[in-house]
């Protein structure tokens, strides 16, 4: 996801928006029944997300306006790439490339949501366990998952 031509507020916003697939999760896996108040507050918290990630796209549309008109001045009063076809093979590209790093970021907050409720139920059948444990059981969990990685995540 971090590769991919996702914006980082789009990215910042995914990442922290845990609260949907958390009570998914709860209402398919663990048979738990929200409030219609629990409910409406997720749904506004998730409005604030997408609202936030849309108000940070916007100025950036802004900015690449005034640098077309600049690359047009240089280029004698002509856009540079005036004949190409408005939809290229490397806008269709960039399109793919962030649907990837979109579903990423999905698969990665649904497998967080999973994460944590396979630990509660684990916890309710067989007690509470250290947090040392807890945490060594995770990161040595996804620990073949980074090491495939390792050269992509050096380099970001």
């Amino acid at each position: 996801a971090l590769s991919s031509h996702l914006p980082m507020a789009v990215l910042v916003t995914m990442k922290n928006g845990n609260l949907v697939a958390n009570m998914l999760v709860g209402v398919a896996l663990l048979r738990r029944r929200y409030s219609v108040t629990q409910v409406l507050s997720v749904a506004a918290v998730t409005l604030g997300l997408i609202t936030t990630a849309l108000a940070a796209r916007a100025p950036k549309a802004a900015g690449a306006v005034a640098a077309t008109a600049g690359r047009a001045v240089r280029h004698g009063g002509r856009h540079p790439t005036a004949g190409a076809s408005s939809v290229g093979p490397s806008l269709s590209l960039e399109y793919t490339d962030m649907a990837v790093g979109f579903a990423c970021l999905a698969l990665a907050l649904l497998s967080r949501a999973l994460t944590g409720a396979l630990q509660e139920r684990s916890f309710r059948e067989h007690g509470r366990a250290s947090v040392s444990e807890v945490l060594f059981c995770r990161n040595a969990l996804g620990l073949p998952c980074f090491l495939t990685r390792a050269s992509r995540v050096t380099h970001h």
